[in-house]
């Protein structure tokens, strides 16, 4: 839980959450306009554990905003460079836009 003094905190955290609802829409719509379709997502287990373990604020900050969002950041920096058309590589550059940011608070953050 946030203390309830650190409003800038929780806001940044909404704007998070509505980057990543974009990211969840838009590339099942992109897939779906390439005629591709949608593929079955293979079931590991849960992915996220140690962030959902984490023993607090910080430990939780470090590991999604830093090692997760960074790895993300990565992926899309890579499919822009591989992208076939303008939309794609526009739609990666977009999303790596927003990873940098939520990197950015990760970094930044005391």
């Amino acid at each position: 839980m946030i203390p309830s003094e650190y409003y800038e905190t929780k806001l940044f955290l909404l704007t998070q959450i509505m980057d990543e609802a974009r990211h969840l829409e838009v590339f099942p719509k992109r897939a779906l306009a390439n005629g591709g379709g949608l593929l079955s997502e293979a079931q590991s287990g849960p992915k996220f554990r140690i962030i959902l373990d984490a023993t607090d604020f910080t430990e939780m900050s470090a590991l999604m905003h830093i090692f997760a969002e960074g790895f993300v950041q990565t992926l899309f920096r890579v499919g822009e460079l591989i992208s076939f058309n303008e939309a794609e590589k526009t739609i990666y550059r977009l999303c790596a836009q927003d990873e940098s940011r939520h990197l950015g608070f990760g970094v930044m953050r005391p």
